[in-house]
């Protein structure tokens, strides 16, 4: 009976393994990379020595970073834009 059942499972494994092998599937990803000028905000360096600073100084200083935080979340929002436009494109 031991004899039987070894036959048996040595031929199940044969069959199995001269068997047509299974594609397996691939996936294609695309990458997309927004253009670079997307990501480009300008780093504003604060004055050293803040002892000497005048108001008007300070008061340039709070308008420029005002508008560069304006241009960089111009930015973000237009990469966002872009990744869900190129999703949209890819899912069609």
């Amino acid at each position: 009976m031991f004899k039987v059942a070894l036959i048996i499972v040595f031929s199940l494994i044969v069959i199995g393994c001269t068997s047509n092998p299974q594609p397996i599937p691939i996936q294609q990803h695309t990458v997309l990379i927004p253009p670079a000028n997307y990501f480009q905000c300008e780093i504003i360096e604060l004055p050293r020595n803040t002892r000497t600073i005048t108001d008007l100084d300070v008061a340039r200083l709070i308008t420029r970073l005002y508008r560069e935080n304006v241009v960089c979340a111009n930015n973000i929002k237009a990469i966002k834009e872009f990744l869900e436009n190129s999703h949209k494109i890819l899912q069609n």
